[in-house]
């Protein structure tokens, strides 16, 4: 066999002279049957005609008749790639780095076709970048994977960079960076990079279809929610039930602390979750994976999560509003102080059994001791209005109206702050209000300024003990 025979068919074959091409391989092999030149330049022109079959039992002959042959591995580590046979990829390519273990492209298709975890395959990319450092192909599939596997964002925002730098229009890089950057919830840049392929190519369908499912992030709304998605998408199942539980056991504190309002931590982002996928409803487009979980699932959850939180809701504000209602709004003003109260007609009826009155008799007792040292008292007062009482002590006025008073009425503020109403002389002189169990103001009626209103306040004061004292 001549080596312009050889060099003549890989012309014919390069300028896609596929017939003639194949006459000149089979007349090689019919003048030196056990010449591996021939079988290789057969095997291309039925590679190439997607005569896959005949292919692979040619470029078998060929290596079958000389294993040293690099070209004869790479053909067929692409043929059976072509056919879906990984173990046969897997099988040539390693016989190629056998015979050559300085060739990238055997690493990185090994890599690409072991049925192994990507941290057992990440090592085969590393050496075939080492090989080939600038290959953008083998840098945007290794940033993608990266992205993929969650672990190393930064490396594979460099191998990214990389790769940008070296072939900054590259189609198929930018589609893949397009789509790792909106993992990432780097919606803008996902944006730039699809508008960069449509450049180049106006009707790359691919392209157009990111560009219509990636709009919908342009309303901060959807793109705060997205964000949120992948965030706990990305995480483990363990550490996503973690942050849940840890948000619902803060919603729980809450409402120990202040009440049914807690609902609201939850109730406010099931609207903003809702809010936003109506969005995306409404964008239209193609129906991705993403969004049929959205429509069909995440909405439904959320519609009756939310429903059911607001009857609790609804029932308390109808029954704050009736009780509200049922004491005619009363108003009591003390000074300059405005305070809102509804009665409670549940309380037990012998207010000396009640655990805060009995706080408000241990401060009497202090005074009558003459024990009531600030380091006594904020047993009893809360903190920021101890200076304030103890200062307040001091006038004989209020030391007197104090020391005096009698229980009147408790009414109840809500479910930690209750307020108590006192009397002296037969009028209604004193507002002590309590939460938790401590005394946190005190509201004197100023009888100087009482002259054009005390019958107007006795008068809400006969109406708060007509709604149902204790």
């Amino acid at each position: 066999m001549k080596i312009a025979s050889f060099e003549r068919t890989i012309q014919l074959i390069r300028a896609h002279q596929f017939l003639k091409a194949e006459e000149e391989a089979t007349h090689m092999i019919w003048e030196n049957p056990s010449h591996f030149a021939g079988y290789l330049c057969l095997s291309y022109v039925q590679f190439k005609k997607q005569n896959l079959v005949e292919a692979a039992e040619n470029i078998e002959q060929a290596i079958n008749c000389q294993p040293l042959q690099i070209e004869s591995y790479q053909l067929a580590v692409a043929i059976y790639k072509e056919m879906k046979k990984n173990k046969r990829v897997c099988h040539f390519a390693r016989l190629g780095i056998k015979h050559d273990h300085t060739n990238a492209y055997f690493y990185f298709e090994l890599a690409e076709h072991l049925s192994v975890s990507f941290s057992e395959r990440e090592p085969l990319y590393e050496k075939a970048l080492h090989f080939d450092p600038e290959n953008v192909n083998y840098l945007g599939r290794y940033s993608e994977l990266l992205v993929e596997s969650g672990t190393e964002w930064q490396k594979a925002w460099r191998m990214e960079s990389l790769a940008i730098a070296l072939e900054p229009y590259h189609q198929e890089n930018l589609l893949i960076f397009a789509k790792t950057n909106y993992e990432r919830g780097n919606f803008e840049q996902a944006r730039e990079y699809v508008e960069r392929v449509l450049t180049g190519d106006s009707g790359n369908k691919e392209a157009l279809e990111l560009r219509e499912e990636f709009a919908i992030t342009e309303s901060r709304s959807f793109a705060l929610y997205e964000k949120v998605r992948l965030f706990l998408k990305r995480k483990q199942l363990s550490v996503s039930c973690l942050i849940v539980a840890s948000y619902m056991g803060t919603v729980l504190l809450l409402w120990w602390l202040i009440g049914i309002s807690a609902l609201l931590c939850i109730i406010v982002p099931l609207v903003f979750i809702i809010r936003a996928i109506f969005l995306q409803i409404e964008a239209g487009g193609k129906e991705t994976i993403q969004k049929k979980q959205n429509r069909y699932i995440r909405l439904p959850i959320a519609i009756f999560a939310l429903l059911i939180l607001l009857i609790p809701l609804g029932i308390h504000s109808l029954a704050a509003f009736y009780q509200t209602v049922s004491v005619d709004s009363t108003h009591l003003t003390y000074g300059a102080k405005k305070v809102v109260a509804t009665s409670d007609k549940s309380q037990v009826a012998d207010h000396r059994n009640l655990a805060q009155y009995q706080k408000i008799e241990a401060i009497r007792d202090l005074y009558q001791k003459n024990q009531a040292t600030p380091a006594n008292l904020k047993k009893y007062i809360a903190k920021p209005y101890l200076a304030q009482f103890d200062r307040a002590m001091k006038n004989k006025e209020n030391y007197v109206a104090f020391m005096n008073f009698r229980f009147s009425q408790m009414f109840v503020k809500d479910r930690h702050e209750q307020l108590y109403l006192m009397q002296e002389n037969k009028h209604h002189s004193l507002i002590i209000a309590m939460r938790d169990n401590k005394i946190i103001h005190i509201y004197r009626n100023n009888k100087e300024k009482e002259t054009k209103s005390e019958q107007q306040q006795n008068k809400l004061f006969s109406k708060m003990k007509s709604a149902g004292s204790v």
